[in-house]
């Protein structure tokens, strides 16, 4: 498989910063490309889940441009 960066072929003598998910991280849904990383950090030391509540903590709003198309529903507590 031949991964790109910015149309480029990926270089295997750079060391790449990625940031994701742990299930893709793991290899979930086939997806073992970062499986063989020889660096790995899977320490989760900043969660997706702490990431969004912090964006809208700091005020952040999501736009209707930036969902494109994608549904949000209201959750109360």
């Amino acid at each position: 498989m031949l991964f790109r960066l910015n149309g480029k072929p990926i270089d295997d003598t750079t060391v790449y910063h990625i940031a994701t998910n742990s299930f893709l991280a793991d290899g979930g849904d086939g997806f073992v490309a970062f499986t063989e990383g020889q660096a790995r950090n899977t320490s989760g030391g900043y969660y997706v889940s702490n990431a969004v509540v912090d964006y809208f903590k700091a005020g952040q709003k999501i736009t209707d441009e930036q969902l494109n198309g994608q549904r949000v529903v209201d959750v109360k507590k």
